[in-house]
């Protein structure tokens, strides 16, 4: 008896425990264009763990643990919301921003774009709290500006480099060599509407992670520039993998068959 009043005791200790260190955070959510309720968006944790969604009002309501700093929002069509918790905010009321189109623009512009639009956040805060809308006309926690032009300088460095490669890889291939090409078969079996696979070729930016299947062996039987192209001429000598029958362009890919390849944008495996 003695022991079953101790073991409770230490039990009902631990479950207090675990309780001290958690705590509940409610919220709503908005959009810039229209002050109005986003239903569906997800809130995760730094470790992009799921902790809840907002429902049709825009509401929600998450338990999470003391030492989560971070809130991830995230919707399609919006940019994500970083959100720093501050220890005596446990109402956390948002703007997200609307995912612009920036075409033909700078990464440096992009982001002057996008900062303007973030420097209007407070006001539209204040708006939402005017309307009823946001319960708080301050806004307790903190939220930073994070912009885009180091990840797209980063994949325009990347881009340039890939460029070089391909460029290189096509000066040194020269007539008589053999090459590998990988297709992917995803559009399938009757794509076309007979009874055939449709290939279709794997980007040069997909670093290489393509899954087995059908690689093409053949020999350059002839090159060539056009325009931007980097053009080989290929002689197949095996369909390693390739159902048959497979085709690319409507072309029947088999031993002998002799078809062109845009190294451009194309991957292509060293022999």
């Amino acid at each position: 008896m003695r022991f079953t009043i101790i073991f409770m005791a230490i039990l009902l200790c631990f479950s207090d425990g675990l309780t001290a260190q958690m705590r509940t955070i409610y919220g709503r959510v908005i959009a810039t264009e229209d002050v109005d309720v986003i239903p569906g968006v997800r809130i995760l944790n730094n470790e992009k763990l799921l902790l809840g969604t907002t429902g049709q009002d825009g509401r929600f309501k998450i338990n999470i643990s003391q030492n989560t700093k971070i809130l991830l929002l995230s919707f399609i069509g919006y940019e994500r919301a970083v959100i720093k918790l501050n220890g005596d905010c446990d109402t956390i009321e948002v703007v997200m921003m609307l995912a612009g189109t920036y075409d033909f623009m700078s990464s440096r512009k992009v982001d002057r774009l996008r900062l303007k639009e973030f420097n209007k956040l407070s006001d539209l805060h204040l708006q939402a709290y005017n309307k009823g809308i946001f319960k708080k006309g301050v806004i307790c926690y903190t939220r930073e500006f994070i912009p885009d032009k180091p990840q797209l300088d980063s994949i325009g460095k990347e881009d340039i480099k890939i460029r070089r490669q391909i460029k290189l890889t096509f000066k040194k291939l020269d007539i008589g060599d053999t090459v590998k090409i990988p297709f992917s078969d995803a559009f399938g079996y009757k794509y076309d509407g007979t009874d055939r696979t449709t290939l279709t070729e794997y980007s040069s930016y997909s670093g290489g992670h393509h899954r087995k299947g059908c690689i093409i062996k053949s020999i350059i039987i002839g090159k060539n520039k056009y325009k931007r192209a980097y053009n080989i001429i290929c002689k197949i000598i095996s369909c390693d993998g390739c159902k048959d029958p497979s085709v690319l362009d409507s072309k029947v890919m088999k031993i002998g068959e002799v078809f062109t390849y845009n190294m451009r944008y194309s991957e292509i495996l060293n022999e």
